[in-house]
């Protein structure tokens, strides 16, 4: 998958996504502890393959690189495909992924030793 110039919201939108998605997923209510990466990977891949008519959904990741906050935008299917790259990108980072229109999205934070499991929409 080869990343392009419009595939990255700007710094002001990644940053008002960030505070707008971190405050549903705190509202939400359904949150999950999951003990590691390995069941983050598998419980991720259960929802990639159990909500594949979402695949043309445009999807966007948050990310930090270098204490920037950022956001990439590509379809659900370009995540499913690719998401265990991705995950590895992320090295440790929260894996947070929401529809443009923020009607589904799957969140994992990192805590301590563990992740935060929250779901919405899926």
């Amino acid at each position: 998958m080869a990343l392009t110039d419009e595939h990255f919201l700007s710094s002001d939108e990644s940053i008002t996504a960030r505070t707008i998605v971190y405050g549903l997923v705190q509202d939400c209510g359904n949150t999950q502890q999951i003990k590691n990466i390995g069941e983050v990977i598998g419980d991720l891949k259960t929802i990639l393959v159990s909500n594949q008519h979402l695949k043309n959904e445009r999807v966007v990741l948050l990310h930090y690189q270098d204490v920037e906050s950022g956001a990439i935008t590509f379809t659900f299917k370009e995540f499913s495909t690719h998401f265990e790259k991705i995950i590895d990108f992320l090295d440790g980072e929260d894996i947070v992924l929401f529809q443009v229109e923020i009607n589904f999205g799957i969140c994992f934070e990192f805590e301590e030793h563990n992740y935060l499991k929250t779901v919405w929409g899926v």
